[in-house]
């Protein structure tokens, strides 16, 4: 075992409070005020440690004029600690339109892992959410979204952007263990997290950095590090995943059939390393676009089952690329060496730094395409022919991928951020490598959220996924101006906000 020190460069930052800002300093405070909470409501924390007992449930929605936020008065200076009330932990339970959440710092702390589901659970009326710049460690899903049983609504347009999610232990549960965990829904973006150390330590062991499933359309994974064993080894671990391990049954998933798991996703310029399974799983994904990621220390790439369409573009692989199962991908400018060469390409891709040494195979290599138009770093690919994987080495400054893409946001943000062409795809059964471990299969299927909000399960003939919980308050949020639409970048207009440069060693161990 090897022990490697990366800078990671972080920012903090101060939010300016302004004068409509109801500032918080108990746990109770912020639970009134978050109850309490309608159109335009800004709720700030003061600086301090809030021991929160149960979860926290919207009561109203804001608007795309007047959103509701909630963020800290200093960033790092508040941390809301989670805890059961013998229930299961949903953190804040989002299902209500238009909540943005941004610059929090959340742990669990429950004694019993199972009882530590979720930092936000964001269900049916939950339209419109914005998470980003969160920091949540010690929950099984740090992000759950699903819909609502009772009335068929799912959350759509999600923006979970620039967040920290990461486990400081493996989790002993049996329960899915996933950082960013989404059933059904439309246009969700997962862009530019940064995820690490997600280990399931019970049950079937097997654990994903993010996926977006359950009949999941035009969704966007891009510009996320992904790094799934940086302070401890263990388990079977995937990256990132269109259809995870799979859903079911069917009343589970948006439309009522579970039969393809993703439609319309793009999962594009995102960096993957040191996962014991495949680094991109599809499963059952529809008209899917997979272009322009870099893996290293994986098990590959595999795209699986029929009914599976998939163009496979311009991906960097230091292990195979490959159809299982029926699935079908046309790839064009895909290059799979091996990890040595990948080693010789660039600085030190253990520490998942990319920065060239030798491009010969890989500058100018793939054909330009319109749904791939910037990079790992936001970069615009504009000089011709592409690079193949997610750095575009074009002169345009360097691109540090020892972290994410961009910094942690503004509180005063503007909503989602450009998507690009949108995505929306989710995959299903596994992820699996050649020796027999089959790492898609979370308790069989993922029931898809079907517990009631006081935890109790209900009976849907498949094991039960208690990190899908949700009741009669299922819907999850979104982060765009309006259905389908995208509004500016909100890093174009950082108001109320001072940054102060700092940086972090990080520790990849091997």
């Amino acid at each position: 075992m090897r022990n490697l020190v990366v800078p990671l460069a972080l920012l903090s930052f101060f939010f300016a409070t302004t004068t409509s800002a109801q500032r918080v300093t108990t746990a109770a405070e912020l639970r009134t005020a978050f109850e309490a909470a309608t159109a335009g409501a800004e709720i700030v924390l003061a600086d301090g440690t809030y021991d929160v007992t149960g979860n926290l449930r919207t009561r109203a929605g804001g608007t795309d004029a007047s959103p509701i936020t909630v963020r800290p008065e200093n960033r790092g200076g508040a941390l809301i600690r989670l805890d059961s009330d013998g229930g299961f932990v949903e953190g804040f339970v989002v299902d209500h339109a238009h909540w943005h959440f941004v610059g929090l710092r959340m742990e669990g702390v429950c004694s019993d892992d199972s009882r530590c589901e979720h930092a936000f659970h964001v269900v049916g009326g939950g339209d419109f959410v914005v998470i980003r710049g969160v920091e949540a460690f010690n929950f099984n899903a740090q992000i759950k979204g699903n819909g609502n049983l009772d009335d068929g609504r799912y959350p759509d347009d999600a923006l979970i952007e620039r967040n920290h999610f990461y486990n400081t232990a493996p989790r002993m549960t049996s329960n899915p263990v996933t950082p960013i965990d989404v059933v059904g829904g439309r246009r969700w973006i997962l862009r530019g997290n940064y995820i690490h150390d997600f280990e399931k330590g019970q049950g079937n062991t097997i654990s994903y950095a993010l996926f977006l499933k359950g009949t999941h359309r035009d969704g966007v994974i891009e510009r996320n590090l992904i790094v799934c064993a940086q302070e401890y080894s263990g388990g079977v671990r995937v990256g990132a995943s269109f259809g995870g391990g799979g859903t079911g049954p069917d009343p589970v998933c948006e439309g009522g059939d579970c039969s393809i798991e993703a439609i319309r996703g793009v999962m594009r310029n995102n960096v993957i390393a040191h996962c014991s399974d495949v680094g991109i799983y599809v499963n059952e994904c529809r008209d899917c676009v997979v272009a322009h990621n870099t893996l290293y220390d994986t098990a590959g790439i595999d795209y699986r089952f029929g009914v599976t369409s998939v163009r496979s573009i311009g991906n960097l692989s230091g292990a195979r690329v490959r159809d299982r199962d029926g699935a079908m991908s046309t790839r064009t400018d895909d290059l799979v060496v091996t990890d040595a060469q990948l080693d010789a390409m660039f600085r030190d891709p253990s520490a998942v730094d990319f920065a060239l040494v030798d491009g010969a195979m890989i500058v100018n290599q793939a054909s330009a395409i319109s749904s791939v138009s910037d990079d790992f770093c936001g970069n615009l690919r504009e000089d011709g022919n592409h690079d193949i994987g997610a750095v575009e080495f074009d002169g345009d400054g360097p691109c540090d991928t020892t972290m994410p893409s961009t910094t942690p946001p503004v509180v005063t943000d503007a909503g989602p951020g450009d998507a690009g062409t949108d995505a929306g795809t989710d995959a299903g059964t596994d992820a699996g490598t050649d020796s027999g471990t089959d790492a898609g299969t979370d308790a069989s299927v993922d029931s898809g959220g079907m517990d009631a909000v006081d935890g109790s399960a209900i009976d849907t003939g498949a094991p039960p996924d208690t990190s899908d919980m949700i009741g009669p308050l299922a819907d999850e949020g979104c982060s765009c101006s309006a259905p389908g639409s995208r509004a500016p970048d909100p890093l174009g207009v950082p108001l109320g906000l001072f940054l102060v440069g700092t940086v972090a060693a990080v520790r990849f161990r091997r």
